[in-house]
């Protein structure tokens, strides 16, 4: 049993034995003042408005840590890398091959020029931490190749 107080311009009345409390709500200037705490009145309006800015937010989020990954990766390979056929994706159901099975985003290049490289995997995390490559050494296989395009002879 509730007891709703319904005010209309300064006049009070009081209901008792109020189970349904919601039509109280639907009578014309009629303000329940239990309804009034309880009930949050939502409009169309104000839950599209809502899920635009998290829709806004979001994407501000993804693009960010595309954008993290992108320059976590370039500045591992370096301004001219010897790979070619970049694909990025992310990878949700977690990176298999490392430690804990984290998401994060999967660089891909699909033909390389580093000897006894055909691809390579780069696995940056949402936050731009390099997480892993593939080949393991591939660091040094990098820095091999670039020592081998600085000339020798001036």
């Amino acid at each position: 049993m509730i007891d709703i107080t319904l005010v209309r311009e300064g006049n009070e009345a009081h209901v008792s034995n109020v189970t349904d409390y919601a039509p109280c709500r639907r009578l014309i200037g009629l303000k329940c003042r239990f309804c009034s705490l309880w009930h949050v009145e939502v409009s169309v309006n104000r839950i599209f408005k809502l899920l635009l800015v998290f829709g806004v937010i979001g994407a501000t989020l993804v693009g960010i840590s595309w954008i993290g990954a992108r320059a976590t990766a370039g500045n591992f390979l370096g301004l001219n890398p010897p790979l070619s056929d970049r694909t990025m994706e992310f990878a949700f159901d977690g990176v298999p091959g490392i430690r804990g099975n984290p998401r994060a985003w999967v660089i891909a290049y699909a033909s390389s020029t580093l000897p006894g490289v055909k691809t390579v995997e780069i696995v940056v995390s949402p936050t731009g931490r390099l997480l892993g490559t593939s080949p393991p050494d591939l660091d040094l296989r990098l820095a091999r190749w670039e020592k081998s395009k600085i000339p020798t002879e001036f």
